[in-house]
């Protein structure tokens, strides 16, 4: 399966309205300084904490990989947004984002890195926390320094070349364990396709404005695991820069409000595995919403949540899901 660049831009949430109209969306402005050292999580990417755009790793992501040199090219430097730089325009287009060389001709600090195993492979695996209905995601490739002098002039192709990308949707994982430096066992996970190309990093010290995009087709998934088969040309290590994920759009419900056994609720349709979030305004003028602390994880039926601190009708409620 060959990966393929696209230019679609995806908003995080959506809004439903009870009471009076939410009349116009912030307006973000970033600075478009692209320094080595900026780490960012795309606009609306898994693991994005909201505080942008763009904004920071949230920590719910948990990788692990059967082998890594350590120091500063673990597996977390592959999905915590170390790299990840705003290029300019709309922050809350992901095409706006770019993967930045890292700090020195190994590099340290934006990329992961991996001794090769010969004899058993190596493989690269994401915990998301959770499931999630899975679109695509942005794959940036190792980038070192080139400026230094040396082999950094040609460390690019540490990059993955090919490699098998698996996915899960289970509770756990306990057949791949970090740093076991045994095979990758696919035992109950599904391939994505056939084998999986990807593209070198640009020579010198050029951001990855471009990734990969690997189409996953909205599949559902709590695990993502790349077991890779040969690097760019390099005789020792392979490893990559960051892999972000991006899931299907859930728009935000419909929303009523409905008296249940005596206590006024949000009664709403929603879909397996979303995150749905009460929020409210202090007073019905404000457009001001705020998370009211209840939360639930969609089933597929109708749902109800209720404002903790009790039901006002000075208030507007709206459903948000993610």
């Amino acid at each position: 399966m060959k990966t393929s660049k696209t230019n679609h831009t995806l908003n995080k949430i959506g809004t439903a309205l009870i009471g009076t109209a939410l009349v116009a969306a912030a307006s973000y402005v970033s600075p478009v300084d692209a320094s080595p050292f900026e780490t960012a999580m795309i606009f609306g990417a898994i693991g994005d904490d909201g505080s942008g755009p763009p904004g920071a790793f949230d920590g719910s992501i948990t990788p692990t990989a059967s082998q890594t040199v350590g120091g500063v090219r673990t597996p977390d430097g592959a999905i915590n947004g170390n790299g990840i730089v705003l290029t300019g325009g709309d922050p809350t287009n992901r095409n706006n984002y770019a993967h930045t060389f890292g700090t020195n001709a190994f590099g340290d600090d934006h990329n992961f890195l991996a001794d090769i195993n010969p004899t058993e492979g190596n493989w690269f695996k994401a915990d998301l926390g959770r499931t999630y209905t899975l679109r695509d995601a942005f794959f940036f490739n190792f980038n070192p320094d080139a400026s230094e002098a040396g082999e950094g002039q040609t460390n690019e192709v540490r990059g993955v070349a090919t490699a098998n990308i698996w996915y899960l949707d289970a509770a756990s994982d306990t057949n791949n364990i970090d740093n076991s430096n045994v095979a990758f066992d696919p035992t109950g996970w599904t391939q994505l396709g056939s084998t999986t190309n990807f593209t070198i990093a640009p020579t010198g010290d050029v951001n990855q404005t471009v990734p990969d995009v690997i189409n996953f087709g909205d599949v559902p998934a709590r695990f993502v695991a790349l077991d890779i088969l040969s690097n760019h040309g390099h005789a020792g290590f392979v490893g990559f820069g960051e892999i972000q994920f991006f899931v299907v759009p859930i728009p935000d419900p419909d929303v009523t409000l409905a008296v249940i056994e005596d206590t006024l609720g949000a009664t709403f349709d929603s879909v397996p595995n979303a995150t749905y979030r009460l929020q409210s305004t202090p007073d019905l003028v404000s457009s001001n919403f705020t998370d009211t602390g209840a939360i639930v994880i969609g089933n597929g039926d109708a749902m109800t949540l209720f404002d903790p601190t009790g039901p006002a009708t000075s208030k507007n409620y709206r459903v948000v899901a993610e």
